[in-house]
């Protein structure tokens, strides 16, 4: 049986008669890494995962934002990569690009799916709208509110889809990223009326999605 002291040669190695501090270091940041991946969340704790990316992006700054105004150059897609990345480096799941929600048209694909060990699916649309006057160039504008009412309807098609072909469906969310003039509470409340405008539509057959709005750009300087 080895003795107590005996025992820390499990933490270190020798290297010609004498002990190799490296490995200790190694073995530290070995620890550091599963002590990490325990704290990764699951798909239960995807809205989690969604508020600090928020908070992240609130009191470190984003990177499409340039002195409190929004870069000309902003896209749908460096938005969503902006997730995803975030996404693959905070949960256990596996983070797929562009899922397929369809086994018949390869066209209809969710911006990003994300898949947990049990199979089970959340999917996640990602939009943006920039008020005139937000954006580093004065006189140009992205979209408006409304791209919450085609985020809705996108999901709901994608739900459909996935539904369809007997995926388990565990959640669908849209993220939005905005800058208005308007607070993040009154942003939200209007996303919800375009929700509830939806719903009033489509009825029962609708497919009921979750919400997530980004930081404005005021937040993010």
């Amino acid at each position: 049986a080895l003795s107590s002291a005996a025992s820390d040669v499990y933490k270190r190695q020798m290297h010609n008669g004498k002990f190799d501090d490296k490995f200790n270091n190694l073995f530290a940041d070995k620890q550091k890494m599963l002590e990490v991946e325990k704290e990764k969340k699951d798909i239960d704790q995807l809205e989690w995962v969604f508020e600090e990316f928020h908070l992240q992006r609130k009191f470190r700054g984003c990177e499409y934002v340039i002195a409190g105004k929004v870069s000309d150059d902003v896209s749908e897609q460096q938005l969503r990569n902006s997730i995803m990345e975030f996404l693959k480096r905070k949960t256990k799941l596996y983070v797929v690009p562009e899922l397929c929600t369809s086994k018949t048209n390869d066209e209809e694909s969710v911006d990003i799916g994300v898949i947990d060990s049990n199979n089970r699916v959340a999917i996640i649309e990602v939009k943006y709208f920039v008020k005139q006057g937000l954006f580093v160039a004065e006189n140009k504008k992205a979209y408006s509110e409304k791209r919450f009412l085609d985020g809705y309807k996108q999901l709901d098609k994608y739900c459909i889809h996935l539904n369809e072909d007997n995926y388990d469906l565990h959640s669908a969310f849209l993220y939005m990223f905005y800058a208005d003039v308007k607070s993040r509470e009154e942003v939200i409340k209007d996303a919800e009326a375009y929700l509830a405008e939806y719903m009033s539509i489509e009825g029962e057959e609708a497919c009921s999605c979750l919400l997530y709005t980004s930081p404005s750009p005021r937040d993010c300087s």
